[in-house]
């Protein structure tokens, strides 16, 4: 187990958070196991004041969501061994056993190709091939694993006509996210599919 920050815990696994959450616990540390495959958190009960943890693995569309979880303990030591205890566990599983049976369709590509190369935005071309944009295309890449399109042609347009429009609404749905709103539709999702 390693030790991560919450921004990339954030990066991997903030999409899973339900808003709710704040008003229950606290969030202390995060870890994950050395490739990153099973991620944990040490949380603090606001209302017991004791101290807890959430395992979380990636389901069938790639989405980290919780899939081991542990609470009533006396202090953050105990919670930090606990969690150690149980990511071993977990990173040792296959993938498949962190699947939930729930996931409807394949995982969401932003980047597997929709329209013709000449249609392609030249903008979202450096941000599928650039190597100075590895880490972009790797945050998108995680983010859109929560993605609903409700009209169908999110992706396309993100590929070619109207990228810079669909690239502000993956910020605001990022920030949105990271300030703790609960989105329409993310609801349904992210309601009980993690921390």
């Amino acid at each position: 187990m390693k030790a991560i920050n919450r921004s990339r815990y954030n990066a991997l696994a903030g999409y899973a958070r339900a808003p709710y959450t704040v008003a229950i616990y606290d969030e202390l540390e995060y870890a994950a196991s050395e490739d990153e495959r099973v991620l944990g958190m040490i949380i603090r009960d606001r209302i017991d004041d004791d101290f807890g943890g959430v395992v979380l693995g990636r389901d069938e569309r790639l989405r980290f969501r919780a899939i081991d979880a542990f609470a009533s303990l006396p202090s953050v030591e105990a919670a930090r061994a606990e969690l150690e205890r149980r990511i071993e566990i977990q990173a040792a599983q296959p993938d498949a056993a962190f699947h939930q049976g729930d996931a409807d369709g394949e995982p969401v590509d932003f980047f597997a190709r929709r329209v013709a190369e000449e249609r392609t935005h030249e903008t979202f071309r450096l941000l599928r091939d650039a190597p100075r944009y590895s880490p972009a295309r790797e945050l998108v890449k995680i983010m859109m694993r929560w993605h609903e399109d409700p009209d169908g042609n999110f992706i396309e347009e993100f590929q070619s006509v109207a990228f810079d429009r669909r690239i502000w609404e993956l910020y605001l749905y990022a920030a949105f996210t990271e300030l703790g709103c609960l989105l329409r539709g993310a609801a349904e999702v992210g309601a009980g599919a993690g921390p």
